[in-house]
């Protein structure tokens, strides 16, 4: 099948049949699978500390309370 310019991608001046440019960064993206994007990296880092933060305060909260019960028991 001829190429025509309607299924062909230029990248960095080089001319690709489109389909097998694309199988071939499909390919590519399927063998770096364990790959994030720093934006999804930053996120899960965010919620990371989030929840960390959180779980953090309710365990001094809980501290607290123990330390607290035997004053309460008198």
């Amino acid at each position: 099948m001829a190429s025509s310019s309607l299924n062909t991608i230029t990248v960095d001046g080089v001319t690709y049949d489109y389909d097998q440019y694309m199988a071939k960064q499909n390919a590519n993206k399927t063998a770096n699978s364990d790959y994030i994007s720093k934006d999804t990296f930053l996120t899960l880092l965010v919620k990371q500390m989030q929840l960390h933060h959180y779980l953090a305060m309710v365990s001094q909260m809980h501290i607290q309370k123990r330390k607290l019960m035997p004053l309460l028991m008198n």
